[in-house]
């Protein structure tokens, strides 16, 4: 209900109403802040309160428009989930020339615009893009390289100038395909239980044992993904000990990106991760994903091994 403040002159008949107008910015039940602006006034952008954060959500008010107010109003905070993953529009065989990992507000696909700007380096200049990272300030970049020439370079262009990317190699599993579980030592693995649904501080502390800092930034990021659904942790148990684990952190578009295989070192060499990974894979394939793994040089061998197919290679940069 407005204030309404009435002055009355005695030297007219006219009666002159002066109307405050209050805005109410509401979290749910909790008010965020109250405002109050004349009859027919404006809120000024800077005097609009921050919408509240939630770990895992991006937030905008329900009303944008505080302009030209004649009404008390009661504004809603509204949230949506962040988006963990983007991929581009453009393509090469099939799959997105960039991938790229953060937090973001929509699904909508990375445009990307063909350039002629390049750093002076050695070799043959192939292609160049340009995009924008809307989102968080950090990101995981993924770009897929043309096929054919060998020994490519990728390179970003940053405020500190061009900066070298790293590459990757990409294997993965067509949806719908199965590979042979691999050899392992039997009499351990009879000894192991499959969790599909660990504690994710267990998972955390299985990757990162010495690292506080490190186990609690993945145990939150893991319990964001799996509430909505864009992550799977599995881990092998003997007893109440976590001896290994491996992951899919990001689902998205039909891909799931399978990361973080990690097994405890006094049972490595002894093939229980790789049978891990290929169950997985295996069982996300058969759900109609690509499984799909991003791995250094010294890890080609082992993927290889495994059965899994090339698929190319990806310039890996995070800032």
């Amino acid at each position: 209900m407005a204030k309404c403040i009435m002055i009355l002159s005695r030297l007219s008949s006219r009666v002159f109403v002066v109307a405050t107008l209050t805005l109410r910015f509401m979290d749910e039940d909790t008010m965020v802040a109250q405002c109050t602006v004349p009859y027919g006034g404006s809120l000024a952008d800077e005097d609009v309160p921050v919408v509240p954060a939630k770990e895992g959500n991006y937030g905008e008010w329900d009303t944008t428009d505080f302009t030209n107010i004649t009404f008390d109003m009661t504004i809603n905070a509204e949230y949506s989930q962040l988006v963990t993953a983007r991929e581009s529009g453009a393509e090469r065989d099939g799959r997105a020339i960039l991938l790229m990992e953060g937090s973001f507000t929509t699904t909508e696909a990375l445009t990307l615009t063909e350039s002629s700007d390049a750093p002076t380096a050695v070799g043959s200049y192939l292609e160049s893009w340009t995009f924008d990272p809307e989102g968080d300030t950090s990101h995981t970049m993924r770009y897929l390289a043309p096929d054919g020439p060998d020994n490519v370079e990728v390179y970003l262009q940053t405020p500190d100038g061009w900066q070298k990317a790293e590459m990757l190699t990409v294997f993965g599993l067509a949806p719908g395909r199965a590979l042979p579980l691999p050899a392992a030592d039997e009499a351990l693995w009879a000894q192991l239980v499959l969790d599909r649904e660990p504690a994710a501080m267990d998972v955390a502390r299985a990757l990162y044992p010495e690292d506080t800092a490190k186990q609690e930034d993945f145990y939150s990021e893991l319990c964001s993904k799996r509430a909505r659904g864009k992550a799977l942790a599995w881990t092998l148990q003997r007893g109440s000990e976590t001896v290994c684990t491996v992951g899919a952190y990001a689902l998205a578009n039909g891909q799931a990106y399978m990361a973080c295989g990690q097994t405890a070192r006094p049972l490595r060499g002894k093939g229980i991760g790789g049978r891990l990974i290929v169950r997985m894979a295996n069982e996300l394939a058969a759900e109609g994903y690509r499984p799909v793994f991003l791995c250094s040089p010294e890890r080609v061998h082992f993927y290889t091994r495994l059965g899994f197919a090339k698929l190319g290679e990806y310039a890996k940069y995070k800032k």
